[in-house]
């Protein structure tokens, strides 16, 4: 699973993308708890 790209591309690909079956597999909640750490990185590194 990649995650890379911005938390955008990689909400959309675990909506739409060849991932959604996987996903509904395993741990949605870790992949948001993932997301949450990118945005909250992202947001820092731009001095918000």
């Amino acid at each position: 699973f990649d995650l890379t790209g911005t938390v955008p591309q990689i909400k959309q690909q675990i909506e739409y993308g060849p991932y959604k079956l996987i996903i509904e597999k395993v741990d949605r909640n870790r992949i948001i708890e993932v997301l949450l750490i990118k945005e909250n990185a992202a947001a820092s590194d731009t001095g918000k």
